[in-house]
């Protein structure tokens, strides 16, 4: 089976499928979508798609399932104990598979550290708002002309 193969059958783009190869994933999505083609993958080259996640999941952190690591970031910002626990946390609580998936509590971060943060946050959300008006103008510069007579 040839990459193009797989890339047709998965809908994945060659060059990703040629940087999974090489275990780069830095153009790779993260979460969500990067279970999603991996499953893809595995179903068009005949794995078993949840076992094949699962592997991914734990060799890799662009398929990361756990929430907590963001929860807690959020919490610290806030300056609250967070009470966040996803499914993955409570399981690696309870069975402790590794030391580094153990819910541990966080230091409070100092008062600094927490306005940075925030100002970070405004920040991306301004970009956020302007991210429309960027795009519609990249669409306006890059469409196609039409035939020149």
């Amino acid at each position: 089976m040839t990459l193009d193969d797989i890339a047709a059958s998965a809908r994945i783009r060659r060059d990703m499928l040629e940087a999974l190869e090489r275990c780069d994933l830095a153009a790779w999505p993260k979460g969500l979508y990067a279970r999603a083609w991996i499953s893809a993958y595995a179903q068009a080259v005949g794995l078993d798609p949840a076992e094949t996640v699962d592997e991914f999941c734990r060799l890799f952190p662009h398929g990361d399932r756990r929430a907590q690591a963001t929860m807690n970031e959020l919490a610290a910002i806030l300056d609250v104990t967070p009470r966040f626990l996803d499914d993955e946390a409570i399981q690696q609580s309870m069975y402790g598979r590794r030391a580094s998936d153990r819910v541990a509590s966080l230091p409070p971060p100092a008062f600094r550290d927490r306005v940075a943060r925030a100002a970070r946050i405004v920040a991306d959300i301004r970009r956020m708002k302007d991210l429309p008006a960027r795009l519609a103008e990249s669409w306006r510069v890059l469409r196609p002309s039409g035939p020149t007579l």
